[in-house]
């Protein structure tokens, strides 16, 4: 069956219309949740605090010694 005509113009204006109303669905949907949005390069939340640092060991790390 061949198409042409207003039958064409017909399925070129509702397939634009189609596309129209799916852009619009797309470009109004909620925002992505923060993990989405912090992997996009926005700032990272605060990290967890820390338990306290261990205690020195007195030998400065080298293991020379005096």
């Amino acid at each position: 069956m061949r198409i042409s005509g207003p039958v064409l113009t017909l399925t070129a204006v509702g397939a634009v219309a189609a596309g129209m109303v799916a852009a619009n669905v797309v470009l109004t949907a909620a925002p992505d949740p923060p993990s989405v949005e912090q992997a996009t390069g926005a700032p990272a939340p605060p990290a967890a605090p820390q338990g306290p640092a261990p205690a020195a060991s007195g030998s400065g790390g080298d293991g020379g010694g005096y």
